[in-house]
């Protein structure tokens, strides 16, 4: 009554060493691949946020288009502090470093030049808020920036952008790449 069990068993060893062999020789490739497919995607997610539909510089520069309209928006609900009175400068000057505005909140008198210098690696920018301002979305390009609309260009580390403003106001702004950087400065006569 004794069959071959002991012959089974062994094919089944050997079959499965094979396997197992097979199995640690492909490992590499097969997780490799994994990890190459995780950073595309990745890549790809970076780069279709970049890219993803929002107003054209020229929109941007003249004035219309979806983020020209009311200021009114996540900004003014921001906890920025209290705003730094700097009321008695006729220039100002704000950082931008470790992806936030150095001074976030400040007030000034009417018809007083704010300058923001980007010390961070990566690029920023400053604009007044408009809706979907809490949203990615791009900044004008260096060619469309006017000096009557409160909207700069990205900058590179060590670059300025400048805005005089001359109407009384509260004028609340972000970062148009880093939503989450918001600022405001508040105009008195």
């Amino acid at each position: 009554m004794a069959r071959n069990v002991p012959c089974v068993v062994a094919s089944n060893k050997s079959s499965t060493g094979k396997s197992v062999s097979l199995i640690k020789r492909i490992m590499p490739f097969l997780i490799g691949g994994l990890v190459g497919a995780l950073i595309t995607v990745g890549l790809l997610v970076i780069l279709d946020e970049r890219n993803s539909p929002s107003a054209s510089s020229s929109e941007w520069a003249s004035g219309t288009g979806e983020h020209a309209e009311d200021h009114a928006h996540h900004s003014e609900e921001a906890d920025l502090g209290p705003a730094v009175d700097l009321t008695g400068q006729t220039a100002v000057q704000v950082d931008i470093k470790d992806s936030a505005y150095t001074r976030r909140s400040i007030k000034i008198a009417k018809g007083t030049k704010v300058t923001w210098t980007n010390q961070d690696r990566l690029q920023h920018n400053v604009m007044g808020e408009h809706a979907d301002g809490d949203e990615t979305h791009s900044a004008p390009d260096a060619a469309d920036v006017r000096p009557d609309v409160f909207a700069g260009p990205l900058l590179a580390k060590g670059e300025r952008y400048s805005f005089t403003f001359t109407k009384v106001g509260s004028y609340p702004y972000h970062c148009a790449p880093h939503p989450y950087m918001q600022g405001a400065v508040v105009v008195t006569e």
